[in-house]
């Protein structure tokens, strides 16, 4: 899989748009895309501040970057392109397990705001329905 390949899966994984995670790691949405299409090379710094901005290990894009499926001819290079997905896709499996996490999180929020509202914080429909 090729590092565009795994940026844009687990940008998407984590619910972000191009945006978004550019404004995070601090680059313009048009290079992220770039990165995403295989355009242009991601440096270390931005792999670092990519990953610490989806919460996973840095060390996991650097490694996803340098290695690429296609070149894995004897089985030792493919045990080792299978270790890198292996890898990869554990760490997408974190970033979608932070996100289910934050939504739970805010359903316990919003459950609790809600339990807090009493008979007169909730219009009746009587009066909903009435023209001032």
């Amino acid at each position: 899989m090729k590092i565009g390949t795994i940026l844009r899966t687990l940008r998407v994984s984590a619910g972000l748009s191009q945006q978004e995670l550019a404004t995070r790691v601090g680059i313009s949405a048009s290079f992220l895309s770039l990165l995403e299409a295989d355009r242009r090379e991601p440096t270390m710094r931005v792999l670092r501040d990519i990953g610490s901005a989806l919460g996973i290990p840095s060390e996991v894009l650097i490694v996803a970057s340098l290695h690429s499926d296609e070149s894995a001819s004897s089985p030792e290079e493919r045990r080792i392109a299978e270790s890198i997905n292996d890898l990869v896709q554990a760490a997408h499996h974190f970033v979608l397990a932070e996100r289910i996490n934050k939504r739970k999180d805010l359903l316990k929020l919003f459950s609790r705001e809600d339990s807090k509202l009493t008979d007169s914080d909730v219009p009746d429909e009587k009066d909903s329905n009435e023209q001032p």
